[in-house]
């Protein structure tokens, strides 16, 4: 991984974990590219625009990164993508700074929220006051048109905008739509995660011994991956010994014996906020028995 100069600092338009490295490709075009396929589901689905709260959907049309596990279950951020106009993210805290140089964001503004964390008895008000909000800068672009898309949002939320005449569509269909043909800046992008998580699952490899834990050792995953920019992990799946079957127990406190298959899934979410999900079976310190040999050999 490459460390800037300054001049190539002024020059390069990085944002999050991967700031002050060389990106494998030219992320304006990524960034065009992404809202680009967005834009085109919107027109081909008649829709004036799409409201997205699911930071993965919120990343993919603006590249703008904050709080992504947060946001996720407290509606507090989110972004209006019109049809026809570059994205508005209404920002955590109004801070234009998060996603300053993103040639795909047109504007940024300070959000209403109405969680109840937020609004307590006020929700009530404070959704129609969203609500209001939203069709003010909904007709700006829509030229009438009142067919919106929405991926997540409470359903008071939902209610005050059909209240307003709108008619709500899937926005995951969009999204998933949108994000099916993948650019080659963003294969790119995948194999810088794909490459920082076999870094982190080779480290976890070294640390595998009689007696670490199955968190310790799910938490070289994740030290590994944090190093080296990458974001989140999405689950806990890793078990060992008895525990690996029936699968999707998540890693405890078990200390890992010798001779123990080990078992686990990445579902990690590296450089870019692209993912790479795969999986590894390792014994412990031992070669594999004659039971474990036959359950390879049937898998």
């Amino acid at each position: 991984m490459n460390i800037l100069s300054v001049n190539e600092l002024m020059t390069v338009r990085q944002h999050g974990a991967m700031e002050y490295t060389t990106p494998p490709c030219d992320l304006d075009d990524v960034r065009a590219y992404r809202l680009k396929r967005v834009q085109e589901e919107l027109v081909r689905n008649d829709l004036a625009g799409i409201i997205l709260y699911d930071q993965l959907n919120t990343r993919y049309a603006t590249d703008a990164t904050n709080m992504q596990i947060w946001c996720s279950h407290n509606e507090a951020r989110y972004v209006y993508v019109p049809a026809n106009a570059g994205a508005i993210i209404f920002e955590y805290g109004g801070k234009s700074l998060l996603s300053d140089g993103l040639p795909g964001v047109a504007r940024v503004e300070k959000p209403v929220t109405y969680f109840y964390m937020s609004a307590g008895p006020t929700v009530p008000a404070k959704a129609k006051q969203w609500a209001r909000a939203m069709d003010a800068i909904i007709r700006e672009y829509s030229g009438g048109n009142q067919r919106i898309a929405i991926d997540r949002l409470a359903p008071i939320g939902i209610q005050e905008m059909e209240a307003l005449g709108y008619e709500i569509h899937d926005g995951f269909t969009v999204m998933e739509k949108a994000r099916e043909i993948k650019s080659a800046g963003e294969i790119a992008l995948m194999r810088e995660s794909i490459a920082v998580c076999e870094s982190a699952v080779q480290q976890m490899r070294e640390a595998l011994r009689p007696g670490i834990t199955e968190n310790a050792l799910w938490a070289e995953l994740h030290r590994g991956n944090i190093a080296g920019g990458g974001e989140w992990i999405e689950t806990r799946l890793l078990s060992s010994g008895p525990r690996t079957n029936p699968w999707f127990r998540e890693c405890s406190m078990r200390p890992i014996e010798k001779g123990d298959m080990v078992s686990f899934d990445t579902d990690l979410v590296g450089p870019y906020g692209y993912c790479c999900d795969m999986s590894r079976s390792w014994i412990c310190d031992a070669e594999p028995d004659n039971e474990q040999r036959k359950a390879a050999k049937n898998a």
